[in-house]
């Protein structure tokens, strides 16, 4: 009886993991970025999402999930703002660590242009 009981607790705590909530809010982050590359006509409103989304969750005091402000980094360049990009940037170095290295090189390149 004690292994069967068991065997339950151990199945079951296994399902429970995979059954878990994501640690981040994506919000519409994947169907924004699909539709900024593949349909032109909806860029303007894509960007316009994602930064929403960045600054709600700010906001929020909720954790920026990563590469979101990496993201919104270069959307800002990409529309002409570099001060804007190098400050996200600078926040995505700070809030994930591991991505300091390539978002050190990226403000470089900006500052240095």
């Amino acid at each position: 009886m004690n292994r069967r009981l068991l065997s339950t607790l151990i199945c079951g705590s296994m399902l429970s993991g995979c059954a878990s909530t994501s640690l981040y809010t994506w919000g519409t982050y994947e169907d924004d970025l699909f539709k900024y590359f593949h349909d032109p006509a909806q860029k303007e409103l894509a960007v316009e999402h994602h930064l929403d989304l960045v600054q709600k969750l700010t906001a929020a005091g909720q954790i920026v999930a990563p590469g979101l402000y990496a993201e919104a980094g270069t959307f800002a360049y990409l529309e002409g703002d570099k001060d804007a990009a190098v400050k996200f940037y600078a926040l995505e170095a700070e809030l994930w660590p591991e991505s300091r290295p390539l978002m050190t090189v990226l403000i470089n390149n900006l500052e240095a242009n």
